[in-house]
């Protein structure tokens, strides 16, 4: 290798040609392109939920992440790095299994509207009340007005834990540890009391 400025986010090496097909790029190239740029793009390219995340080394090279990709490839499915083995920060091939759109949705938590509280519960405007939520399908479910944001998250886990029971046919189809994965990913979102206090 010549030097760094040849490699792709200054770790990834395209060995493996050609990428383009039809005048675009071939969807294996923008799945690894992009699981290098979670970890280490920088600027606009930088994802502070991805901060400590890294790429086995042999996925460096796009020709082992390629025979993964062609051996394990699902239509209509994402990458995933943590599910299986949740709090994992590295993408490898023993780490790693692609999950449908809709799973990968249903375990991220995004927070945008809770503010300081914890997931599930927000402050009702113009009241001195919580409202749980949860995303159904990409709907939204009312699922209560309570008297502190505990309260309100407990109704949010225990709805969120009952819909990842539904996915255990599809998660065992797609590997025996995944909806163990799931589970303990659920649980990890759940806070404790005290934390909760307003």
């Amino acid at each position: 290798m010549k030097s760094n400025e040849s490699l792709i986010f200054g770790v990834g090496k395209l060995d493996v040609h050609p990428v383009f097909v039809d005048g675009k790029k071939i969807r294996a190239y923008r799945v690894w392109h992009g699981m290098l740029k979670r970890c280490y793009g920088e600027g606009v390219c930088y994802r502070p939920s991805y901060e400590g995340c890294v790429v086995d080394e042999e996925w460096h090279l796009f020709s082992e992440f390629k025979k993964f990709y062609d051996a394990k490839y699902i239509p209509g499915c994402e990458l995933d790095k943590d599910l299986l083995f949740p709090g994992n920060k590295v993408y490898s091939s023993k780490t790693c299994i692609f999950i449908p759109q809709a799973l990968n949705s249903f375990v991220t938590s995004r927070g945008a509207r809770r503010g300081d509280y914890p997931i599930g519960a927000c402050l009702k405007k113009g009241s001195t009340k919580f409202q749980a939520d949860i995303k159904v399908n990409g709907k939204n479910k009312h699922l209560g007005m309570f008297e502190d944001p505990y309260l309100a998250h407990l109704a949010w886990f225990n709805e969120k834990m009952s819909l990842a029971h539904g996915y255990k046919s599809l998660c065992d189809q797609l590997h025996p540890q995944l909806h163990r994965g799931l589970i303990k990913k659920i649980e990890s979102l759940k806070v404790s009391q005290p934390r909760c206090q307003n």
